[in-house]
């Protein structure tokens, strides 16, 4: 983890959750994706929390739909719960939040 980004993660009922806080960038990314990428090639369920999010260029966006090809590759599940309302705004101008499963608002 970076100092701009961080996560934390924990087990309910067979699924990995993931808060994540701060700023998901080109710099910040490769922790956070090897994690995930690790966990669905696990064939993991991972519910992913943005809310903490304060910022996420087109980096954290590659990230998302790569997990989500990957996850669906591979047998896992990716789900976005909680997005705060800087990166839902660019979600929905970028048309990931429809491919990610979130509800439009």
């Amino acid at each position: 983890m970076t100092d701009l980004l961080r996560f934390e993660e924990a087990e309910r009922a067979g699924t990995s959750e993931l808060r994540v806080w701060g700023e998901l960038d080109m710099a910040s990314a490769p922790p956070l994706q090897d994690r995930l990428l690790a966990l669905v090639g696990e064939g993991r369920r991972v519910v992913l929390d943005l809310s903490g999010l304060t910022f996420m260029d087109s980096s954290g966006l590659n990230l998302l739909l790569g997990v989500a090809r990957a996850a669906g590759e591979q047998g896992g599940a990716l789900t976005v719960a909680a997005v705060s309302a800087e990166v839902r705004r660019v979600l929905d101008l970028s048309g990931v939040a429809e491919r990610l499963g979130l509800p439009r608002i």
